[in-house]
């Protein structure tokens, strides 16, 4: 399945509708309109001095800095979704809080996007999913990502069952 190929209004209305989704993933376009759309709000919160002389430029400041702090969630949650795009955890974020972690992190970022278990549309034939909200159980699970609930390997084997509409293995 291809993936969408975002414009960059399309890509900035994704990335407040997925305001706190650190699930799934983000492709390149997505992430790197999202990018091009933070740095004018960083740059501003960045030059403008902290005791502006204007009310213009305390103006600013003020937009920019509740746009900035607005943006911190949803930019990380786009991030983390971008990185699982290239096959590798959202933890890995963490890197770029050092020096040449930073420089690491942006590279993976920019790099093809890669088969990965995040997305929705890889399931492979032998996958089970969640009886109770229909979500991939992933192997040696214990608990539903989604809603929770607690699978017992002991009834997945003889007792799982297969949806006929989707194809998917239900466990009960």
């Amino acid at each position: 399945m291809e993936k969408m190929i975002y414009t960059f209004s399309n890509a900035i209305k994704s990335f407040y509708s997925n305001y706190f989704n650190f699930r799934g993933t983000s492709n390149r376009s997505e992430f790197w309109f999202v990018v091009l759309y933070n740095i004018p709000i960083v740059v501003t919160v960045a030059l403008v001095p902290e005791e502006p002389d204007s009310f213009i430029g305390s103006f600013l400041l003020i937009i920019s800095g509740i746009l900035y702090l607005a943006n911190i969630i949803p930019f990380i949650a786009i991030s983390v979704r971008r990185l699982h795009d290239t096959n590798r955890s959202g933890w890995n974020l963490l890197w770029s809080l050092i020096g040449i972690g930073l420089i690491v992190v942006l590279i993976w970022m920019a790099g093809q996007s890669r088969p990965n278990h995040w997305e929705n549309s890889t399931h492979s034939d032998d996958s089970k999913f969640c009886s109770s909200c229909g979500d991939e159980i992933f192997k040696n699970s214990q608990f539903c990502s989604s809603c929770g609930i607690k699978i017992d390997e002991s009834e997945s084997g003889d007792e799982s069952k297969k949806d006929i509409s989707s194809g998917k293995t239900l466990l009960p």
